[in-house]
Parts: C-alpha cells; structure tokens; sequence
C-alpha cells in the first residue's frame, strides 16, 4: 500500500508532511518523496529507500506552506528515485502523488506522447500529472476532474500546481482519503493517524469525490460537479491510541470487518455438522457450482501464499482446475486473451473472461 499525506497552512509543512509520513510506515514501501510550493515555483524531492534517507537529502530551510507526500510500494517500475513519487509535469507546473492503478495508461501515455509530452519515469501516475497539465485551462480543480474522467483504475491522489499556489485538489476511488481540518491550515491522508497529532476534526471523502483545500476551506464535489455536502466527524483518544489503533486493531480491522459478514455463515456451517461443512444457502446453485470449470484465486502479500495452499487443495479436493494470479497481473495485464481462459496462457498473461468464477 502508499501512503498520502497533504497539508496547506501557514507555516512550513516539511516537517509536517515527512511527520505524517512515518506514521504510514505500516503501510509498507520502498521510497518516499514531497513537493512543496512556495508561491512561484513547485520544488520535489525524493529518493529510493526510507523516510530517514528522505529527511537527509531535505532542504532544512524550505518555508513552503503548502505541499504533498507519498510513500512508494512499485507496481509499476523498479524502486528507485525516478520512479518514486511525486511526479511532475514537463513544465513542472504540475505534482502528483497517487495510490492506486490506472489501468489504461499506456494508452493515456501514447496519446499524450503524440503531442509532444515527455515522460522521465516508468510508473503509471505520471500520466495523472501529464493529463492535468494538457487539461488545464485556468482551473486546477477543472483540470483535474477532466483528466480523472478520462481514467480507468484505482485512485486517490493529491495534486498541486504553480498555477494556484494556494489550493490542493485531491480525489479518491478505490483508495482511501480522508480530510483533516485545523485552524487556518488543512490536512489530506490515507490514514487518520498521519495526521492526528495535528487535528481531531476528521472529513471521509468517497468514492468518486474531488476534494478542494485551502487554508481556510474545504469544498467537495462529485466527479459531474455536483457539490456534496459532509459532515466533519471528531477523532476520539489520542495520537497515541490512533497510533495503537494501526499497530494492535487497525492491521485487524478488515478481518473483523471480514468475520461480521462471514462468520455467521461458518458458524452456521460448521456449527450443526461434525466432521463436514454445510452450506445450505448454496443448494439451490448446486447445478451451477457442478459447471464450474476452473477456479482463480487472486491475492497479494501473504494473502498470495495463503493462495498457494488454497489452490492445491482445491484442485485436489474438488478435482476442478486452479490457477493463482497475483492482483496486479490480474487487474492490469489484458492485452494477451484467449477464446478459453485456461488455454495457452499463464496466469499473469490472462484476465479471466467472465463465465470464470472470481
């Protein structure tokens, strides 16, 4: 997972944002960066490897009030300081940074290459930048909208730009981002602990939302620009139960969160058999499940491993053909398709048409 952390206020936000970023740390990278603005100019730095690598190639007397950070899981080109986030424009008008995957950007990038834009990195969000930039017409906010109705995949990204030196776009789908709100100064994250240390006033942006910040305001809309309105919501405990909420219940929280959809239906299962599971709400897609013709798995991280073993045992099991596909292959790899899915491809070549089970 990236991490995203944002901040516009009235004193320098370097030590805020390299701050929040290490309260990302759990989320996992391998390079982190920042661009702050400073009224004329955007001015980036960023580096392969961690936070601390980061803090020791910052300029110590950068006053910017206003910027963005990122750390940096690779998908899309090896670790290293060029692929590493934020990205910038060919005029260098525009900063990115971006957690997610957009799926169609070889085809954004071979356009945007045909009218003469120059790309310098070998990741995904670059294009973001790139489209921002051929959007605008005097409106950050605008441009950023037209470039992200233009994009298939998975976002949350924070934008910034000389053009409008006081204001941060940022917008979501698929990956969280959440608002915090001070007193004359505005904060974005992927996580509340990023940024708890600096306020307790929380705003949940949703999917398909664009969020404007400035010192003193927060505005959000819809990507069709229709305005939302959204309840600002106060963090209870402190920065340290934030902390402990990552560290001991939120890295649990999606399995809890998984455990009260599915755990009444196991419990059910499990509980009136010995020795065997029942799942009688599938008997009536009895026929069905006998036609299945091939299973994927599709997982990452550990979750991948725990595939492995799932894969065998259904095929050993159930005598039904298995394949494990990691999630990105998964999701972005569709240029190689055949009539039948199981037929002459690996797994990391082939999206499973949609009469495959998921």
């Amino acid at each position: 997972m990236c991490g995203i952390v944002g901040c516009i206020g009235n004193r320098s936000v370097t030590p805020i944002i390299v701050e929040s970023l290490k309260r990302l740390e759990y989320r996992g990278y391998d390079s982190a960066g920042i661009a702050t603005l400073n009224g004329a100019e955007i001015d980036i730095t960023k580096t392969e490897g961690k936070i601390a690598d980061l803090e020791n190639i910052l300029s110590l007397t950068n006053t910017a009030c206003v910027g963005i950070g990122h750390t940096r899981w690779a998908t899309h080109g090896i670790p290293s300081s060029t692929n590493a986030h934020p990205h910038a424009d060919c005029s260098g008008s525009f900063a990115v940074v971006h957690n997610g995957i957009i799926e169609n950007f070889q085809a954004l990038k071979d356009e945007l290459t045909s009218k003469g834009h120059i790309f310098s990195s070998e990741t995904d969000t670059e294009v973001l930048a790139h489209l921002c930039e051929d959007c605008y017409n005097g409106d950050l906010e605008s441009a950023v909208r037209e470039a992200l109705l233009r994009v298939e995949g998975s976002y949350a990204i924070a934008v910034i730009s000389d053009h409008e030196p006081d204001v941060i776009v940022a917008a979501r789908k698929d990956s969280p981002l959440i608002v915090g709100m001070g007193d004359g100064e505005n904060f974005l994250a992927s996580d509340i602990p990023a940024i708890r240390k600096y306020t307790n006033k929380v705003m949940y942006i949703n999917d398909g939302e664009i969020v404007r910040l400035t010192r003193d305001n927060v505005t959000v809309s819809t990507l069709q620009g229709v305005n939302v309105e959204r309840l600002v919501t106060i963090v209870d405990g402190s920065v340290q139960d934030a902390e402990r909420g990552v560290t001991s219940t939120s890295c649990s929280r999606r399995s809890t969160s998984n455990l009260r959809h599915y755990g009444t239906p196991w419990k059910i299962a499990c509980g009136e058999l010995e020795g065997s599971i029942d799942f009688k709400e599938l008997r009536p897609f009895e026929d069905e499940i006998k036609n299945i013709e091939g299973i994927t798995i599709i997982a990452c991280g550990t979750s991948y491993h725990a595939g492995i073993l799932g894969k065998y045992a259904l095929e050993d099991l159930l005598r039904i053909r298995s394949r494990l596909s990691t999630a990105l292959s998964f999701v972005i790899i569709t240029s190689f398709r055949a009539t039948d899915p199981w037929q002459s491809a690996s797994v990391s070549q082939v999206r499973p048409q949609t009469r495959s089970p998921r």
